[in-house]
């Protein structure tokens, strides 16, 4: 079975000594940091939900560019090569190579043009679809 992310994550985290972990966690909320997840969120979190935090904070590859650089602040460099053994040893393909499975781009609903005007603030133009609005 191909190890998600969140899998790769955790088991790094898993491997951290519980004064790393706690470590990595302060380390993950630093002040200097430009985005951070609230302390209130972590503080007694587990692996699993620092893991998963961290996820929905940051997006799937942000998640492991900050968890590289908060092992590197805290001097964790064997974790480091681990985490990125387990991600190479697991890697997916690229979402450019997966075919959509529902519809063929020639079956979907054609898009209709039903108003178009202005941002007020940006003055970008914009034209709403019956399906979503896009910027122009």
């Amino acid at each position: 079975m191909v190890k998600t992310v969140r899998d790769a994550l955790v088991d790094a985290l898993d491997n951290l000594s519980k004064e790393a972990f706690k470590k990595f966690k302060e380390k993950l909320n630093d002040p200097g940091a430009q985005d951070r997840i609230p302390w209130g969120q972590l503080q007694d979190a587990d692996t699993g939900d620092v893991a998963t935090k961290m996820i929905r904070f940051y997006t799937e590859s942000m998640a492991i560019t900050v968890t590289i650089q908060v092992l590197e602040g805290i001097k964790e460099l064997d974790a480091i090569k681990k985490l990125q053994e387990s991600l190479t040893d697991n890697a997916r393909p690229p979402i450019a190579i997966l075919q959509p499975t529902s519809q063929s781009q020639a079956e979907r609903p054609e898009r209709r043009e039903h108003s178009a005007a202005r941002n007020p603030d940006t003055n970008e133009q914009y034209m709403e679809t019956e399906e979503w609005p896009c910027l122009r």
